[in-house]
């Protein structure tokens, strides 16, 4: 539970209405960070209602994960509409809001198997809308004496991704990666994979974001960076990516259903366009804008994005730069 440890120990042995908060005990010390889990919440009271017969919580998580293990398959739930609802999350992160709504009594849970089972609380976040909330670790507060210019960077980079997908920040990516990040700079995508916590789908989400604010930077490691080799095929992604952009999708419906933020998806297309028919470039930068970056671009060259941007107003962004550098590429430029 995220709430008095005390009053959910009163609670389970029958007293009524005891006190909200003791104070004393380690939830009510704690400092951590509240957070609204409440449309995740939903989404894990909607797949256990829809569920043939019960199930415990790891079943739970898995379905929701969208994972492939025999057991889903074999049973035939990953037909179940809410199967890979939370495939942005970690089966262990999906695994601790359950905790919490179960500890909180948004859902019981009991029987031989442990399995989860709906009660009228959960019905009032699902009806009602009524507000789920859990304690976890504050991100904000790095444990260094000075943040490099990479790492206020990325921590930045990581809200506004946060914001997008709305996401508490340290569902995106917790501070341990941060750090690594800027002490390792990786510089392409096997790079990045060797660092702890970013596995193929973080890499794949995450990557082309981290990367171009890396390289805008021209940040350098102070660790030896630690490379894995990735199981995908190279800019496979990117090029599903263009396919569906060049069927009509919009950049926000691409991203929607492919579960990606909306820069990755324009990282996307500038990587894998092969000509200018690929792309209607006037969707991404106008007239006035392009000219001013073609000439800093003449001027400076591409090596570096952070030198193209600060040579220009501070209106142009680095998508319209990327989009202006990928233009003059397929001029042949």
């Amino acid at each position: 539970t995220s709430n008095c440890i005390r009053e959910y120990i009163l609670k389970y042995f029958g007293e009524k209405n005891p006190e909200p908060e003791c104070g004393n005990c380690s939830n009510c010390l704690s400092e951590n960070e509240v957070v609204d889990v409440t449309i995740e919440a939903q989404k894990i009271i909607s797949c256990i209602f829809k569920l043939p017969y019960p199930f415990g919580g790891t079943m739970v998580a898995n379905i929701l994960k969208g994972s492939k293990n025999k057991d889903i398959m074999s049973k035939g739930l990953n037909s179940n509409s809410t199967y890979g609802l939370m495939s942005n999350f970690s089966t262990k992160e999906i695994r601790d809001i359950i905790n919490t709504l179960v500890g909180d009594g948004f859902l019981d849970l009991g029987g031989e198997y442990s399995t989860l089972s709906l009660n009228d609380k959960s019905i009032e976040v699902i009806k009602n809308g009524k507000k789920v909330f859990r304690k976890v670790l504050k991100v904000e507060e790095a444990v260094v004496e000075h943040d490099s210019e990479l790492l206020v960077a990325l921590k930045k980079l990581r809200k506004e991704l946060a914001d997008e997908e709305g996401l508490a920040p340290y569902m995106i990516f917790n501070d341990k990666s941060l750090m690594d990040i800027s002490e390792y700079a990786p510089q392409n995508e096997n790079e990045l994979a060797g660092v702890k916590g970013f596995g193929e789908y973080k890499v794949e989400k995450y990557g082309e974001p981290i990367l171009e604010l890396i390289k805008s930077l021209n940040a350098k490691p102070s660790k030896k960076p630690r490379r894995k080799k990735r199981k995908k095929k190279a800019g496979s992604s990117a090029k599903e990516s263009l396919k569906m952009y060049k069927m009509g999708h919009s950049i926000k419906d691409i991203a929607y259903e492919r579960g990606f933020a909306d820069r990755t998806i324009e990282g996307h297309i500038f990587d894998a366009a092969t000509s200018m028919d690929d792309i209607d470039f006037t969707n991404f930068v106008d007239i006035k804008e392009e000219g001013e970056i073609r000439e800093v671009i003449e001027k400076y060259g591409t090596d570096v994005l952070s030198g193209i941007k600060n040579q220009l107003p501070d209106r142009i962004d680095y998508i319209q730069i990327k989009a202006v550098i990928c233009k003059m590429r397929l001029e042949g430029l």
